[in-house]
């Protein structure tokens, strides 16, 4: 499936829409989220939780963000550090901004100015804040 030969494509058609999709159960959620078709909710219930979504992996992810059900914790495995995160994101984030891990420094090298800021939108605030450029 690498190069696409011998591939059977599944063809939205709704509305001149011209999405294919490798597998049914795709073309079913595409269809489901942006044309609001076949749609089928998966609602939460929790605790009278009103949350309802389209697609099962979002239910999983809202009752572990949540309500704190099923979820896998990703654990810090830098010395004795006892952070855990539910998202594996969150857990690059902790490497990066309290270990100094895996860290990708984003440079602002206006006029020769040495900042460096390791969240893209922290640069974007140096550069407006500091020399006016909104970029």
């Amino acid at each position: 499936m690498i190069h696409d030969l011998d591939v059977t494509f599944y063809l939205c058609g709704v509305d001149d829409c011209e999405y294919k999709a490798k597998l049914a159960g795709t073309l079913k959620d595409h269809k489901a989220n942006v044309h609001d078709l076949d749609v089928t909710f998966y609602l939460c219930g929790v605790d009278d939780c009103e949350y309802k979504a389209k697609v099962a992996s979002s239910l999983k992810s809202h009752k572990s963000m949540v309500h704190d059900i099923d979820v896998t914790y990703f654990l810090c495995d830098v010395d004795d550090c006892e952070y855990k995160a539910k998202t594996a994101s969150d857990l690059k984030r902790h490497k990066a901004n309290v270990h100094d891990l895996d860290v990708t420094y984003h440079l602002c090298g206006v006029d020769g100015c040495e900042y460096k800021a390791k969240v893209a939108s922290n640069l974007r605030t140096h550069k407006r804040s500091i020399h006016g450029v909104s970029s």
